[in-house]
């Protein structure tokens, strides 16, 4: 028999929020349909409807998350996919808001809030899921200046030619960004930069190091910007400023693309290496 613990509030808040968020946009069908009918424009059925099939994968989603939290094998097994789809779900907002001018407008903070929320939420999953792995390597970092400590020590045990194209050659074009928010390119690169600014805070706070995991949320908001800017670049649509910085976005975040997907292929195929990094070494090239 397997054995059940408590389930944790990580997972008890966040299944019974997406069980009754679902139900909510389950019950806007019938409800807008046959009881609103007369106040909802014309057309707009089709929106209730896919508003309910999503309310129906949440409470599923939520259903799963209740029923396996209590289960240690399961609640790691589920943790995973759990926190890449909240990461989808935050990407999916910070696009809405960079994309949409009229959602930008009525609900930009919401749009920003929910998107920061959601990236905090799937990357304490994934450290969920991570938990074990980590724990197999000794005791985790307890105060937040020793882990800060632990994360410059694993930043600096990086070969010099990484530490090198991260300073000097991907952050400046996607910081860059902010200054030319008046243009769609620097828009989408600098709220792309805010979700992984948020996603990877997240697992950097939680595992005390640099991993490989890091590359996934940037191939989820990464490859459609590529693909974004280099629709732009293609139409003749971006000129002057935004032209220089949609040629090193491109550049610069399709090759790290690239990275990340190999990064990203090592941990599904098993080299999955956590180790807490010896405080005491010093840079290795």
């Amino acid at each position: 028999m397997t054995d059940q613990a408590e389930i944790p509030k990580l997972f008890s808040i966040t299944g019974y929020s997406l069980v009754g968020g679902g139900c909510a946009m389950v019950l806007m069908l019938p409800l807008g349909m046959f009881v609103l009918q007369p106040l909802i424009p014309t057309g707009n059925d089709i929106l209730l409807y896919l508003a309910a099939t999503i309310g129906c994968a949440f409470v599923a989603w939520g259903s799963i998350l209740l029923m396996t939290g209590s289960l240690p094998d399961a609640a790691s097994a589920v943790a995973m996919p759990t926190g890449i789809g909240f990461w989808f779900l935050s990407a999916m907002r910070a696009y809405a808001y960079a994309a949409s001018e009229q959602l930008s407008s009525v609900a930009g903070p919401l749009l920003l809030g929910e998107s920061i929320l959601f990236g905090v939420v799937g990357g304490l999953f994934v450290n969920f899921a991570c938990a074990r792995l980590l724990e197999s390597y000794g005791p985790r970092p307890a105060g937040i200046g020793q882990r800060f400590q632990q994360i410059w020590t694993s930043w600096r045990s990086l070969p010099v030619w990484v530490q090198v194209w991260v300073l000097a050659v991907l952050v400046p074009p996607n910081v860059a960004a902010v200054a030319f928010l008046d243009t769609p390119i620097g828009r989408w690169t600098a709220i792309a930069g805010l979700f992984v600014l948020v996603t990877n805070g997240t697992l950097l706070v939680g595992q005390a190091r640099l991993s490989g995991l890091m590359g996934v949320p940037h191939l989820v908001v990464w490859i459609p910007l590529v693909i974004f800017v280099t629709g732009r670049l293609v139409a003749g649509q971006a000129t002057g400023n935004e032209l220089v910085l949609g040629v090193a976005v491109l550049v610069v975040n399709a090759i790290s693309v690239a990275f990340d997907l190999n990064d990203t292929r090592k941990w599904v195929t098993g080299q999955r290496e956590l180790a807490w990094p010896d405080v005491g070494s010093g840079p290795t090239a």
